[in-house]
């Protein structure tokens, strides 16, 4: 039987390197806004969920990723969110 707890650990680094690599080759400024948040938040948020529930399964490595997960999350509302030079966020909704 496969230790369900490793595999969710397994897929939250896969998660996190998505984002990374996304981020790094420059592919996110070529998304429009909208969409590249919601590939961000995804990414982060299923990468928090994952970690989540390794954890839960007593695999306690996934403390690192957990708090990997919440800085990334955190880093990407400051992102998209926070307010620039000209008074804007870079996500705006019309």
């Amino acid at each position: 039987m496969y230790n369900r707890g490793r595999i969710s650990f397994i897929a939250g680094i896969a998660f996190q390197a998505a984002f990374f690599t996304l981020f790094f080759t420059a592919t996110l400024p070529r998304m429009s806004g909208i969409t590249g948040f919601s590939v961000c938040f995804s990414l982060g948020t299923l990468s928090l969920i994952s970690s989540v529930y390794s954890f839960m399964n007593k695999y306690y490595w996934s403390a690192l990723l957990i708090i990997t997960s919440v800085m990334l999350l955190a880093f990407i509302f400051f992102i998209y969110f926070s307010v620039e030079g000209d008074g804007r966020s870079p996500l705006i909704f019309h």
